[in-house]
């Protein structure tokens, strides 16, 4: 067996290991043009979501985390979370206490809200900003009608 040969698994090794995950832009479907319901359940028959929800807040917002094996992003950030609620839609979850008036969806990801918000400006998007955690993660937040 060659030197070059015995190289050759090393190489595929790591070309594997730096293969990205499978991914899923989401830059258009947070457009704000969409509705809360048709935005997750398209996510859920694309496999990109778990389709049952790892939190649902007491306001009735619903969050799904990314399925495995798939790498979602949003403007260029890597996506934490996708939420969604609309009042009487049987695909969000009751939460604890009173629900929001108004049909949200949207997307966690990891970056500070003031770059989010400037990365959202220059992509001329509707889409609101809302601080998670500070200096790590934000929420992009569509609010329909």
């Amino acid at each position: 067996m060659t030197r070059q040969m015995l190289w050759l698994p090393v190489a595929i090794g790591v070309a594997l290991l730096t293969t990205p995950a499978s991914g899923y832009e989401l830059d258009k479907e947070l457009s704000c043009r969409s509705d809360p319901h048709v935005f997750i359940s398209q996510l859920m028959t694309d496999k990109a979501i778990d389709p049952q929800p790892m939190k649902v807040t007491a306001n009735s917002v619903s969050a799904f985390r990314p399925a495995a094996g798939r790498k979602l992003t949003a403007f260029g950030f890597e996506i934490q979370a996708v939420i969604g609620f609309a009042p009487a839609d049987s695909m969000f979850a009751k939460g604890t206490g009173q629900s929001i008036s108004e049909p949200v969806y949207g997307a966690v990801v990891k970056a500070p809200d003031e770059v989010v918000s400037r990365r959202l400006r220059e992509a001329d998007s509707p889409a609101i900003v809302k601080e998670v955690v500070p200096l790590l993660m934000s929420a992009i937040i569509c609010q329909s009608n």
